[in-house]
């Protein structure tokens, strides 16, 4: 995923995402941690503008659908994101 939100998908990356799924084994289960693009660029202004991350947040939610990544809404608290991971992996 982060090949792709990196360089776009207009980029041919075949070469790389095939490797990729020759040498990594495939994860049981996956979590995308979804902070709103406005809550990201308050925390750490100076690390991307507003429209950057809203571009790139837009790649990432695109790419775990396509992938079956879990989202979740990653302006919960960590107890709550913990509670919900864990019953995922629990139930897997």
């Amino acid at each position: 995923m982060h090949l792709l939100a990196l360089y776009g998908a207009d980029r041919p990356l075949r070469a790389q995402l095939a490797l990729l799924d020759r040498l990594a084994p495939r994860p049981d289960a996956a979590f995308y941690l979804d902070l709103p693009p406005e809550e990201a660029h308050r925390r750490k202004p100076a690390d991307a503008d507003l429209p950057d991350l809203i571009r790139q947040g837009e790649r990432y939610r695109a790419l775990a659908h396509e992938e079956g990544v879990t989202v979740l809404d990653a302006s919960q608290s960590v107890a709550e994101l913990a509670a919900q991971i864990g019953a995922a992996v629990w139930s897997a």
